[in-house]
């Protein structure tokens, strides 16, 4: 949501005896704090042993603290309520610039969004990679190598309309979903029965192929065990300071890349058997055969080779199902504790009726506020991603009246912003209405105002006369 391209603007600032290149925005200009900015260091944040490298980050949780182990989300809470809106903490070997307001993050966002992405190494799968003989995936290449595998793939997975040839062949997957679950007195494991349906669902997307999972089996267990396990992998990997799998063989990564060379096998046939239908087809002349289908839709475009393209899905595939799993539980989990915002929503579905095996059609969804409402305020109380957005400083910049080095990871801290009564009244409280347009008591696009059209407000900077700091 927060990853916003824009072209940021230049300025040099008068330091000590020496020039010195900064960028900052157009709203500070002329500013005594931009003249003279804070240093670095001035940022507060936890002083003393906190600010040694690794050992400050440690003892921020258990059993020095009760924020459990690399809980993120919780220490940045604290940490806000403690510092304030602009603040700085060590993250293992280096420093992490936490920012909780709007107003700061568009100034971070606007001055270091680059070309490409610049992430966090997720080193288990740069070591699973390398191990292997692999290339690495879409999820963690940088620069241009990024760029590669993205440009040919952006408009199949970017573009809102792109999702509308799919609809007929999910549409199937949910049929069959409804009709089993009407045949059940009781679901018993409800997160279980939502991989099943996720795997299915994202099997048609990827592959137009019925995996057979909705009704479980091994296949369709082994998955979801799997799965689990290398996202859960992944979360804890990423929060770890030490990662000893780079220097050796530890039992954690052994079990890493089993689950993940288990989740290949499986899938490789699918990807295998679409990739050679398709080459079928078109010495056939029967191109049309197979159009709805993401990796027949690829392959039309002869941007990728085989392999990328076998790479990109099957991380594709994988990165689906836990996320449309996992997304559609907190949905009805917050549904199902609140049950007047669920009759509300069961009316707005009945006038469309839906209910009377009427397909879903982006045209019906165009019409239905009221289940987006519902889908982002779920996602509000429960943010999906840990921590945030996380970005880096391509230079020297002033943020928020302070000096930030270039390469410093800057995080966007949207967990606890979404849930600042600053920003959203009642924001400990299930409320969707929030989200409707015509709501005029809701401050919810003014908080989210900043992250909007942001080359628009550079342009309007530009004409309103931009001055040198």
């Amino acid at each position: 949501m927060l990853s916003i391209r824009c072209v940021p603007l230049r300025f040099r600032i008068l330091g000590g005896d020496r020039s010195v290149n900064k960028r900052c925005l157009s709203d500070n200009v002329g500013s005594l704090a931009l003249k003279n900015p804070k240093p670095f260091d001035k940022i507060p944040g936890p002083k003393g042993v906190y600010s040694l490298p690794y050992i400050g980050t440690m003892l921020h949780y258990k059993p020095f603290t009760d924020i459990p182990a690399l809980d993120i989300t919780l220490l940045q809470k604290r940490l806000h309520e403690q510092y304030g809106d602009i603040l700085r903490f060590r993250a293992g070997g280096g420093w992490i610039v936490g920012l909780f307001h709007p107003d700061l993050c568009r100034e971070a966002l606007q001055l270091t969004q680059p070309r490409y992405p610049i992430r966090f190494p997720v080193w288990i799968l740069r070591k699973y990679a390398e191990r292997m003989g692999l290339e690495e995936g879409i999820g963690t290449v940088n620069g241009e190598r990024w760029e590669t595998i993205r440009k040919p793939t952006q408009n199949e997975i970017l573009r809102p309309t792109s999702m509308t040839r799919y609809a007929p062949i999910i549409n199937q997957v949910a049929d069959d979903m409804v009709t089993r679950l009407k045949d059940q007195n009781s679901i018993d494991d409800t997160l279980l029965t939502l991989y099943n349906y996720a795997i299915e669902n994202v099997g048609m997307l990827c592959f137009n192929t019925r995996l057979g999972c909705l009704e479980g089996g091994k296949r369709a267990d082994d998955i979801v065990k799997n799965v689990a396990f290398v996202f859960n992998a992944l979360e804890v990997d990423l929060r770890s300071s030490v990662h000893w799998y780079r220097y050796f063989r530890t039992p954690f990564y052994n079990k890493f890349e089993e689950s993940l060379n288990t989740l290949k096998r499986i899938l490789q046939p699918e990807v295998d058997d679409c990739i050679s239908r398709y080459h079928s087809c078109q010495s056939e002349g029967e191109s049309s055969l197979y159009t709805h289908c993401l990796v027949n839709n690829l392959l039309s475009g002869r941007k990728l080779t085989d392999e990328q393209l076998k790479s990109f899905v099957i991380d594709l595939f994988l990165s689906g199902i836990d996320s449309t799993a996992k997304t559609m539980s907190l949905i009805l989990y917050r549904l199902a504790l609140h049950q007047d915002k669920q009759e509300k929503l069961y009316e707005e579905i009945m006038s469309h009726s839906l209910t009377n095996g009427r397909p879903l059609t982006n045209e019906i969804l165009l019409t239905m506020p009221y289940l987006k409402a519902c889908i982002k305020e779920s996602m509000r109380i429960q943010f999906p991603i840990s921590g945030g957005y996380i970005t880096a400083a391509q230079s020297d910049i002033v943020v928020g009246q302070y000096e930030v080095p270039e390469k410093t990871l800057m995080m966007v801290a949207c967990p606890t912003m979404i849930q600042d009564h600053r920003f959203f009244a009642d924001s400990d409280q299930y409320v969707p209405e929030r989200w409707l347009r015509d709501n005029p008591d809701t401050d919810t696009y003014k908080a989210l105002n900043s992250f909007a059209f942001p080359s628009l407000r550079i342009r309007q900077a530009k004409l309103s006369r931009t001055k040198i700091c």
